[in-house]
């Protein structure tokens, strides 16, 4: 075998490996220099289109804070001025300020970001069609946009940020306070025992036209009340003896007139402005009424009354306004808590009306409305990066 002993030709080879060698390593510092450099400009277009998102955001926040304090204070406004409103025409009020806060609101991003080549672009959110929209596209006032927004109570801005082919977004939900945070509460006048029989007159003689104009007398040894008796005028009884089991009311406009101390009531409700204990001379026995409730303004007797001849078992009398002790004295209590009686007063009102089984609202408006305006502090509902 013959052996190569020469070294000519190894310098070429050893030179065609370097430079190999050094294509690889420069091509491959080149590509990696290239990706980094590619990483930098996306990096960088996120951060502009970020900020250009926020930007948006900003602007949005601002100019929809501006635009409802203007539109709260003109509703406040409106509103007092039109206290004789009904709660219709106050609803529609609302309604109408949500509709022109929004028209605003969105005229206003529409000319500010509606532009050639604008990095921020600003859309709304269609809850038709489930989807965001260019604010362009959006009909300002009276569409079926706006009322869906009204109706729920709220709406959607998505801030789109773009730098060359990069692009961020912000979702912000605005809220549309359900009344501006303006309220109106009926003013009412002081409850007296002229509204409260006020009341009862305009219940059961207007209302339900049930009063009759005579004067109801039952003098009759054998006289039953089998009915309810509502009058006008003066209720006269005497000689009454009714022990039945149902309940019956008596209401008189003006006066109950019990002529005998020969009566006997139970299970009754008595609503007058005076009830007169007119007992003659020759007055004995005892009137008895039990497990009834009396609703009166004044209390009057004779001088042949006193607490020997008028026995109240189980019964409350509800003052409309302050007895005497004079007048408590002449009455015989035979109650758990003696005497029983409750006084009519603002602020006991609710009590007044349990204790008395009233079921008629006692309030008294005088038709106008006081008006409060309350500051707002949560106008975002939320913020969503994308």
């Amino acid at each position: 075998m013959k052996y190569i002993t020469s070294n000519r030709g190894y310098t070429l080879l050893i030179t065609l490996v370097l430079v190999v060698l050094l294509i690889m390593i420069t091509t491959t510092f080149t590509m990696a220099s290239m990706n980094q450099a590619k990483q930098v400009v996306k990096t960088d277009n996120q951060i502009v289109s970020g900020a250009y998102s926020e930007m948006g955001v900003e602007y949005s926040k601002e100019t929809y804070q501006s635009f409802f304090l203007k539109t709260q204070n003109e509703l406040y406004n409106l509103v007092r001025v039109n206290e004789s409103w009904t709660n219709q025409q106050f609803n529609q009020a609302i309604i109408n300020s949500k509709l022109s806060l929004l028209q605003s609101f969105t005229k206003t991003l529409y000319n500010k970001f509606n532009r050639v080549n604008n990095p921020i672009e600003i859309q709304i959110f269609n809850f038709s069609t489930n989807k965001f929209e260019k604010i362009a596209t959006v009909n300002y006032i009276n569409s079926t946009n706006m009322i869906s927004y009204v109706n729920n109570n709220q709406f959607i801005i998505r801030s789109l940020g773009k730098e060359q082919a990069t692009q961020k977004s912000i979702d912000i939900t605005f809220t549309l306070p359900m009344n501006f945070g303006v309220t109106r509460t009926p003013e009412t006048s002081k409850v007296t025992s002229d509204s409260v029989l006020n009341k009862f007159f305009n219940t059961f003689c207007i209302e339900q036209n049930k009063c009759v104009e005579s004067r109801l007398k039952g003098n009759s040894g054998n006289d039953s009340i089998t009915n309810d008796i509502f009058a006008k005028g003066t209720i006269q009884i005497a000689k009454i003896q009714n022990f039945t089991t149902p309940a019956y009311t008596l209401y008189s406009n003006d006066t109950i007139e019990l002529k005998a101390n020969q009566i006997r009531l139970n299970n009754f409700m008595l609503i007058t402005d005076d009830l007169f204990f007119n007992f003659p001379a020759s007055a004995s026995g005892k009137l008895e009424i039990k497990n009834s409730t009396i609703i009166v303004n004044k209390l009057a007797f004779n001088n042949k009354v006193n607490a020997r001849n008028v026995e109240l078992e189980n019964t409350k009398i509800c003052f409309l306004s302050p007895p005497t002790n004079e007048q408590l004295e002449k009455l015989d209590w035979k109650s758990p808590t003696s005497p029983n009686y409750i006084v009519l007063s603002i602020s006991n009102l609710n009590q007044f009306k349990t204790d008395c089984k009233i079921n008629i609202d006692l309030s008294v408006s005088n038709n106008s409305f006081s008006t409060t305006k309350l500051e707002i502090t949560k106008l975002i509902e939320n913020i969503q990066y994308q």
